[in-house]
């Protein structure tokens, strides 16, 4: 992938280096959420935000600034800001916990093992059905 940046953002990272920098470490951050079971409490949306805010909070902020104060000049309500950094606090913190004990390739293939017996019969070429 290649990462582009429009105007408006380029104040936000302030060097396209620091952007591919944060959006490597989103990347891996990203990589280590699959390992946890984020992805079936939050939205796509919401984990990639929180990797982001991992990888370059400052970035991160400043943009919802923005985004904050773009949307209340239209005169629309809050977009409830307060409720959103609580969740990608939670998604941080989960996230961080994975980094700091990673998976035992061990333990993975172990239970890849036992999974394998328990696939669907309709689908295995040697079942009766």
């Amino acid at each position: 992938y290649t990462l582009r940046t429009l105007f408006p953002y380029t104040t936000l990272f302030r060097s396209p280096e620091v952007v591919q920098t944060a959006y490597e470490k989103a990347q891996s951050l990203l990589r280590t959420s699959r390992l946890t079971d984020v992805e079936f409490i939050y939205a796509p949306s919401q984990i990639a935000l929180a990797a982001f805010l991992l990888a370059d909070p400052s970035a991160v902020e400043t943009w919802l600034v923005m985004k904050e104060a773009r949307h209340s000049a239209k005169g629309k309500e809050e977009l409830g800001q307060d409720e959103l950094r609580r969740c990608l606090e939670e998604i941080g913190e989960v996230v961080r916990e994975m980094g700091r004990c990673p998976v035992d390739k061990g333990k993975v293939t172990e239970v890849d093992k036992r999974l394998r017996w328990a696939r669907n019969p309709e689908k295995d070429p040697k079942s009766a059905l």
